[in-house]
């Protein structure tokens, strides 16, 4: 009988198999902490840059030691289906799909991982959004893309992406400040996003700077951080 480890519990698949089901199809609970014993059986491999990920309606899945663990897919991998309940969203130049927390764009008969699109709104945000405050301004960190909330022309609430990460690393490690002061360096691993047009610096901790002229010199000061 197989087993699946759970929170590092292992226990009888026979058990577990209706939670686990549910587990693969909820649009708002894309856990990518729990480890399996195995993958679910409709998954396909799909080798990209050297590693094998296993895919199963809109799950991805990597081998962690002896078992598998749900992963973030990585932006230009492709699938030949789209997950079920899968959404088509719009955004200014065009529309993709959506579905639990990842965006689709199709290709050749095939649909390839894409970074979220700025201006792009989803009816609803994962569970492991992360609120934070930026210049004032309540925003939802969600794998490094950020969203707004807003209400459209129906007055239904939506979540718009107004912000994503570029991979740019910078400064070195610095003591912890309070909101409006400044640093002649960022914190190091601070990483360059551009919200709403402007480009900020989030630090490892989660705090938010944006680049600033004191003098002749500049300077970054601390405009937000995570909510707690």
């Amino acid at each position: 009988m197989k087993t699946i480890i759970l929170a590092g519990v292992a226990v009888a698949l026979s058990i577990t198999s209706v939670f686990a089901q549910q587990r693969y199809h909820r649009r708002d609970d894309y856990r990518r902490v729990d480890r399996y014993a195995s993958f679910p059986r409709t998954a396909v491999v799909i080798p990209y840059r050297n590693y094998n990920y296993h895919y199963s309606d809109g799950y991805f899945y990597r081998p962690y030691g002896s078992s598998f663990r749900i992963v973030i897919p990585p932006v230009g991998i492709y699938v030949n289906i789209l997950p079920r309940g899968y959404r088509t969203v719009y955004y200014p130049g065009g529309s993709c799909y959506y579905y639990n927390g990842t965006y689709y764009r199709g290709t050749n008969n095939r649909y390839e991982v894409i970074n979220a699109p700025v201006g792009a709104a989803v009816p609803e945000l994962l569970a492991n959004a992360k609120p934070v405050i930026i210049n004032n301004e309540k925003l939802y960190e969600l794998n490094g893309t950020y969203y707004k909330e807003e209400t459209n022309s129906n007055g239904d609430i939506t979540y718009k992406v107004v912000g994503k990460p570029n991979d740019v690393e910078a400064g070195r490690d610095v003591a912890s400040l309070q909101v409006g002061e400044t640093l002649q360096r960022l914190p190091e691993g601070s990483k360059a996003i551009v919200i709403s047009g402007k480009k900020l610096y989030v630090s490892p901790g989660n705090d938010y700077f944006e680049e600033v002229i004191e003098g002749n010199n500049l300077a970054y000061k601390m405009v937000g951080n995570e909510v707690r």
